[in-house]
């Protein structure tokens, strides 16, 4: 059963698109083995497909039948593990390799201010990475590491 996790990631310079996938999407999400456990046995015997849309939703439930009813407890079960996540991926450094896919021809979008301001610009792509290992970072030790990698440059 395959697990794919597809998110934009902005570090303030740029923004790219991550791709994470099984072990390394559970590991992002920060799941015991037990709530691993719990999804898989969710989509192996109740529904074909779990998603989690990030932004805006509408909380109101349209469901109309028992099987629309249990896929959305089980979104928001999915849900409610994605939200707990999220505070805590800040102390994480995911390890990503980038990948390429089918050529796209270079685009425009024209911005506009007021009425009569239209400015045409360029548009590049997302770049697109494959994630390959998501680690910890313990912040103490980090800095400590950063703090001995800055004093032998500085003493060179």
């Amino acid at each position: 059963m395959g697990t794919t996790v597809r998110c934009v990631i902005d570090d303030g310079s740029g923004q790219a698109e991550l791709f994470l996938e099984n072990d390394v999407a559970w590991e992002l999400l920060m799941c015991t083995k037990g709530q691993r456990r719990r999804f898989t046995n969710i989509l192996s015997n109740y529904v074909d497909e779990l998603k989690y849309f990030s932004g805006r939703t509408a909380t109101e439930s349209f469901a109309t039948s028992k099987a629309e009813r249990d896929q959305e407890y089980y979104q928001n079960e999915l849900r409610a593990v994605v939200l707990d996540a999220i505070p805590s991926l800040r102390s994480i450094v995911v390890f990503a390799q980038q990948f390429y896919s089918t050529k796209q021809k270079e685009s425009t979008s024209v911005l506009t201010f007021g009425k009569d301001i239209h400015i045409t610009a360029k548009t590049v792509p997302l770049p697109n990475l494959e994630a390959k290992r998501v680690d910890r970072v313990h912040v103490r030790n980090e800095l400590k590491r950063r703090l001995v990698k800055f004093r032998l440059t500085r003493y060179r």
